[in-house]
């Protein structure tokens, strides 16, 4: 009977202990610069520089009239890093109309954030 309860506890102490471990919230920080670009009517690209102390994603996002061959590389990081703009050259007869806005989102405390850059002709 002793061993019985013995068991019985021993059991009751493994699995008591045994939780899932949750991810502790933090303040996630995250900055970019530049925070604007002033696109030439070429094509081009720029660097931007991002300064983080957690995992970000990167979300382009073309306005009404588009900036053509927008691209982001690389589109996710961790930390520190540089991400690579590249854009096509103007197509509009209007070329200052075409924007697009390059969104970098991060967690902080468990909430989803974000900041952008902004590309502008």
């Amino acid at each position: 009977m002793k061993k019985l309860f013995f068991v019985v506890i021993l059991a009751l102490a493994v699995f008591s202990g045994c939780k899932k471990d949750e991810p502790e919230a933090v303040e996630g920080v995250l900055t970019v610069s530049p925070t604007v670009w002033y696109a030439t009517n070429n094509s081009g690209q720029f660097y931007v520089d991002v300064e983080s102390n957690t995992d970000w994603t990167v979300y382009p996002d073309n306005g009404f009239y588009p900036i053509q061959s927008l691209n982001a590389s690389p589109l996710s990081g961790s930390g520190n890093g540089s991400v690579k703009i590249e854009y096509g050259a103007a197509s509009y007869p209007t070329p200052d109309l075409e924007s697009a806005t390059i969104y970098f989102k991060y967690k902080s405390f468990g909430v989803d954030k974000s900041t952008s850059v902004k590309i502008d002709r």
